[in-house]
């Protein structure tokens, strides 16, 4: 359950790192990528084949003194995997897909985005 009254902060990994492996898709979230650079900065590069761009987010919700890892992806739609015929550019890309280790990123990704005033839908 989303609550927008929680206190929230954010780290971006440059790199890929252990904290990261163990999650899965959660679901999507509706937003453009300029809109996730401006909010987390530039992404990974994924693995250059199912995914083009990648953000590995550690989000520290002090209200439950508690560290939530979440990843946000674009999964199979991109020119390596698709092809330059059917691909999207991971610019161009706006549903994607949201990893963790439970369906709470969704919530903490969703109060994050109402307390940063982005209006993206998290599905």
């Amino acid at each position: 359950m989303s609550n927008t009254n929680r206190v929230l902060s954010v780290e971006a990994f440059q790199d890929y790192c252990d904290a990261m492996s163990g999650t899965s898709f959660q679901g999507q979230i509706n937003i453009r990528y300029g809109d996730l650079v401006r909010l987390f900065g530039k992404p990974l590069s994924g693995d250059d084949y199912k995914t083009q761009a990648e953000w590995l987010l550690r989000f520290h919700d002090y209200d439950a003194d508690r560290y939530i890892d979440v990843t946000i992806y674009d999964w199979k739609v991109g020119v390596p995997y698709c092809g330059e015929e059917h691909g999207i550019p991971a610019t161009a890309v706006t549903t994607w897909h949201v990893g963790g280790r439970s369906k709470d990123v969704l919530y903490v990704l969703q109060d994050w985005l109402a307390m940063t005033n982005f209006h993206s839908l998290v599905a």
